[in-house]
């Protein structure tokens, strides 16, 4: 029971050092940003406010993962994934996670949320649905081609909140589709020309089913991936 408990926790390390990468991809993605304004003669106010409230957000986002990495260190030998549910809206989220993502692709790739309501609360870990959605997005934002947007879906069906991340990347074989959710596993055709460690999909995966919640993903080789989400707005009885 011990060792299957200190594996678990491994585990959940690695995939908080994965997730901390976003956030400062963020950090690094704004701090260029601002480089080249000051060098072309200074940026506008504004805009320099608004770059520096992103990295501060993106900071935060870091210190929060870096204090869920010190509590599971330190409750290493208790069982990890204790869920710290409040009331979120999963369309501000998304939009603000989108734009976090472009921002720290450096405006590679565009990407679009459209939302079906204009709010949709439910019970959920919000820094935990933060990190899965960026996970998401930035491996949409990775694989992506030819100029195409990056679409994210944010609606309700019946009791649930459905969440889409569609690219019109490189795709997935479909062979190798059931195996994507393994910790440490990547695609063929992505090994040895995209940098990873196979842990991002796995976090996902790992998150969405902590809040009793689905994970799909359907891919066509050359069109792209899309992932569907689907998370309960109530928590489940049996939690």
């Amino acid at each position: 029971m011990l060792t299957t408990t200190v594996q678990a926790a491994a585990s959940r390390r690695d995939l908080l050092i994965h997730d901390i990468r976003t956030p400062l991809g963020t950090i690094s993605g704004y701090a260029q940003l601002l480089l080249r304004r000051a060098a072309q003669g200074g940026p506008e106010l504004l805009a320099l406010v608004d770059a520096l409230q992103h990295i501060e957000e993106a900071a935060r986002r870091v210190g929060s993962l870096l204090g869920e990495l010190a509590d599971l260190q330190a409750q290493s030998d208790t069982p990890a994934g204790i869920l710290r549910r409040q009331p979120t809206d999963l369309v501000q989220l998304a939009r603000r996670v989108a734009a976090d993502s472009q921002d720290a692709s450096l405006g590679t790739w565009h990407v679009v949320v459209l939302q079906g309501v204009p709010e949709l609360v439910g019970l959920w870990d919000p820094a935990r649905l933060e990190r899965a959605i960026a996970n998401l997005i930035d491996n949409a934002l990775k694989y992506n081609r030819d100029a195409r947007p990056v679409m994210v879906t944010v609606q309700q069906a019946d009791a649930w909140a459905v969440v889409r991340v569609a690219d019109g990347g490189i795709g997935i074989p479909a062979a190798e589709l059931p195996r994507i959710f393994k910790r440490g596993y990547r695609a063929s055709n992505v090994v040895g020309w995209f940098q990873g460690t196979g842990l991002g999909l796995a976090g996902v995966h790992h998150i969405v089913t902590e809040h009793g919640g689905t994970i799909v993903v359907e891919s066509q080789i050359g069109i792209g991936t899309t992932t569907t989400v689907r998370l309960p707005l109530e928590e489940p009885r049996d939690e």
